[in-house]
C-alpha cells in the first residue's frame, strides 16, 4: 500500500507565475477570503498552489471546491500526479476563472490523492457589510 503524499504548501492567490528556465514559483495576492458587494458574485480568478512530497509513482489527484454549509461541490479539477521518488517535491498550480458564488459562507478546497482526502484549505466568501464587524 502506498503512503499518502505529505502536503508542504496549499495556498490561494490571485496569480501564480512559473519562471521560465528555473521553474521557480511566484504567488501574487495570497488570500483567505473573498469579499463582494452583491450575490451571486462572479470572482474573476482563483489560483491554488500545492507542493507535496512523499508520493510514490503515479497517483490520481483531485482538487474540489465545496460549500461547507450544505457540502455542495462548486467545481473541481482532476488529473494524474507523478512522483519520481518519495523525496521529490511535486508542485502543482491550478487556475479557475469566473467562478460564481451564489451566497456568502465558508468554503473549502479539498485535495485528494487516489480518492483519499489529504488536506483541505478553508476560505470565506463575505458580503462587504460583514467586513470590519
Amino acid at each position: 500500500m502506498k503512503e499518502k503524499p505529505l502536503v508542504e504548501a496549499f495556498i490561494l492567490c490571485d496569480e501564480l507565475i512559473s519562471e521560465e528556465g528555473t521553474n521557480k514559483k511566484s504567488l501574487i495576492g495570497t488570500f483567505n477570503s473573498i469579499v463582494s458587494t452583491e450575490f451571486p458574485t462572479q470572482h474573476p480568478k482563483i489560483c491554488v498552489y500545492v507542493a507535496m512530497a512523499n508520493g510514490q509513482g503515479g497517483m490520481k489527484g483531485e482538487l474540489r471546491c465545496v460549500r461547507m454549509e450544505d457540502q455542495a461541490e462548486m467545481f473541481k479539477a482532476s488529473g494524474t500526479m507523478q512522483f519520481a521518488d518519495p523525496n521529490q517535491v511535486v508542485e502543482i498550480g491550478f487556475s479557475f476563472r469566473n467562478i460564481v458564488f451564489e451566497r456568502p459562507g465558508l468554503y473549502t478546497f479539498e485535495l485528494l490523492a487516489d480518492d483519499e482526502l489529504l488536506t483541505e484549505k478553508r476560505f470565506h466568501v463575505l458580503a462587504a457589510q460583514q467586513v470590519g464587524q
